[in-house]
């Protein structure tokens, strides 16, 4: 059964005034420790309301305290919260540099983090010393800008030879600095990606007359040519004018059919 401080006006038997003044705050003392602290009741929301990003952003969950009286008494009540996502508290492959600030002034209290996998989640909120959560914000992610170094082209048919005068295709599976695949959705424009070719001695060959580039229903970016010159050759493979993972690709053309007129 929790004590209970009352007033006390009498002092015992033999005991100076002076004893049981210190006697009676001893009693309160023990009583106040006694006390529960109450759960802290908060709500939260997304800074600026916003719900959709893009990998690689900044997203911001502010927290806001409904207690009254923890507000008065932060510094002897203290708090630590929490935030994860399907399943994973803190830093996962979903979400990375979570960054908690709860410094001064509570108004401004804030849990911060960089989506970075795509798709939909549900994000809950802990305050981790009473295990009261609030698992209310969702939020959506889309793929990031397309990072060179992530994307890796390859032969449509995963042949290096080609034969003159003939189409080769050359497929393209954009992705963001993340891993996470970019579709035409996220990448409308079809004019990221450029070629060249060269010798094998390094020097320049304009060898092949390009068709067309656009997106096949796998979702990847295939690219269509025509080598016009017999040789051994490198290709080249820029995306927004850096070099791609995996190039320059070493292919052959083989001489195509001799026409008799």
């Amino acid at each position: 059964m929790p004590l209970t401080a009352h007033p006390i006006h009498t002092t015992r038997r033999g005991e100076s005034c002076f004893a049981a003044s210190i006697r009676r705050s001893h009693f309160v003392a023990f009583t106040c420790f006694g006390v529960k602290i109450p759960n802290p009741c908060f709500a939260v929301s997304w800074l600026d309301d916003k719900t959709t990003y893009q990998a690689g952003d900044t997203s911001t969950i502010k927290i806001k305290l409904l207690n009254n009286s923890l507000n008065g008494n932060i510094s002897t009540n203290k708090m630590q919260f929490s935030v994860s996502v399907s399943g994973k508290k803190g830093n996962s492959s979903y979400i990375s540099a979570v960054f908690p600030y709860f410094e001064g002034d509570p108004m401004f209290w804030n849990i911060s983090f960089t989506p970075i996998q795509v798709g939909n989640f549900s994000v809950v909120v802990v305050e981790d010393f009473s295990g009261v959560i609030d698992s209310s914000l969702h939020f959506s992610v889309t793929a990031g800008l397309m990072y060179p170094s992530a994307c890796l082209p390859s032969w449509m048919d995963s042949s290096e030879e080609s034969v003159a005068g003939t189409r080769t295709y050359l497929l393209i599976y954009p992705k963001d600095a993340f891993g996470n695949n970019i579709s035409s959705v996220d990448m409308p424009t079809s004019d990221r990606f450029t070629l060249s070719a060269s010798y094998l001695n390094g020097s320049a060959a304009e060898i092949f007359n390009f068709v067309s580039s656009s997106w096949n229903e796998l979702g990847y970016f295939f690219i269509e040519f025509i080598p016009t010159i017999a040789g051994r050759l490198m290709l080249h493979v820029y995306g927004d004018n850096q070099t791609l993972n995996g190039s320059p690709l070493p292919f052959t053309v083989i001489s195509g059919w001799f026409l008799a007129v």
